[in-house]
């Protein structure tokens, strides 16, 4: 049986650089998809955006995201 996990966090500072100004990105665990945002621009992208840049830092935070594959 799946349990949620309540401590995991809702957003991390990544080491990615904003396609837009180039300050690292924080990625954000919203309802339904993990979207990119730029604290210092306001940008935000989908995921699929940034995948070619993903970091260690990223990756490990999507370890705790829980997805539907239906």
């Amino acid at each position: 049986m799946w349990t949620p996990s309540f401590g995991s966090p809702r957003h991390v500072e990544t080491t990615i650089p904003c396609h837009q100004c180039g300050h690292a990105v924080t990625a954000r665990r919203l309802c339904r998809e993990v979207r990119i945002e730029c604290p210092e621009c306001g940008e935000k992208a989908p995921l699929e955006a940034y995948a070619q840049d993903m970091d260690d830092i990223l990756e490990e935070f999507l370890q705790a995201v829980f997805c539907d594959r239906m």
